[in-house]
C-alpha cells in the first residue's frame, strides 16, 4: 500500500513526461506520483494563462484527492510552484493538502520579471501574476523551499523571500552549487526522505 500520494507541476519547459524520474523517485520512497499536465501543454489543448492553469490544476488535486484519501502532498517546480500556490488558493483546495514542496520557485513572478526589465515596463505588460507568497497566506500545512543558489533563471533570492514570507511550519532546503536544471543530481535518497518526512508532518 502506498504512503501517500504525490501531485507534481512541472515547469516551463517541455512536458510531463520529461519529469518522469520523479515519479521513479518517489515511487522507491512508497508514493504514488500523478505527473499533471497543463492545457496548452502536451497534448492538451486549452489556454496557457494562469487562470486556466491554476483552475486545472485545482480540479486535479480535488479528484485526486477523493480517489486517493490520506497524505496527499502537491509540489510545484519553477512555473508548477506558482501554478501550485494559485491552485491552493482556490476556494477547498487547501484543505485537501497535507504539505506543500516548492522547487526553485518564486515569491511573485512580477519580482522575477524586474530582475531582467524595467520594473514599469513589468507593470505594463505583465498579465498573469503568480503571486505565491499571497497565495500561500496564512498556509498552515508544512511548506518546504528548495532553493538553487547559482539558479540562473529564477534568482535564489526571491526564492529566499517566499520563504521569508510564508508562516510555520516551513523548512528551507538550499543547494549551494545548483543551477536552475541541474539541482536533482545534487539531491541524496536520504535528502529526500528528509523531505519527505518534513512535509508528512514528521
Amino acid at each position: 500500500m502506498a504512503r501517500g500520494t504525490v501531485i507534481l507541476f512541472h515547469g516551463n519547459g517541455g512536458h510531463a513526461l520529461h519529469r518522469d524520474w520523479y515519479a521513479d523517485m518517489l515511487e522507491r520512497q512508497g508514493y504514488r506520483t500523478l505527473l499533471a499536465e497543463y492545457p496548452g501543454y502536451g497534448h492538451r489543448r486549452g489556454s496557457k494563462d494562469e487562470t486556466s492553469l491554476a483552475g486545472d490544476a485545482a480540479e486535479m488535486i480535488l479528484a485526486l484527492g477523493r480517489a486517493f484519501p490520506g497524505t496527499l502532498l502537491v509540489a510545484g517546480e519553477s512555473l508548477g510552484a506558482g501554478v501550485a500556490a494559485a491552485a491552493l488558493a482556490k476556494t477547498g483546495v487547501a484543505s485537501a493538502v497535507s504539505g506543500v514542496l516548492l522547487i526553485t520557485p518564486w515569491d511573485s513572478l512580477a519580482n522575477v520579471a524586474s530582475h531582467y526589465y524595467p520594473p514599469t515596463l513589468v507593470r505594463l505588460v505583465l498579465r498573469d501574476r503568480y503571486d505565491t507568497s499571497a497565495n500561500l497566506a496564512g498556509y498552515t500545512v508544512p511548506k518546504l523551499v528548495m532553493v538553487a543558489g547559482r539558479d540562473s533563471i529564477i534568482p535564489a533570492a526571491v526564492g529566499r523571500k517566499l520563504f521569508a514570507d510564508l508562516g510555520p511550519p516551513k523548512k528551507l532546503v538550499e543547494l549551494p552549487g545548483a543551477d536552475h536544471n541541474d539541482w536533482m543530481g545534487t539531491l541524496s535518497v536520504a535528502k529526500w526522505r528528509e523531505i519527505l518526512a518534513f512535509l508528512e508532518g514528521g
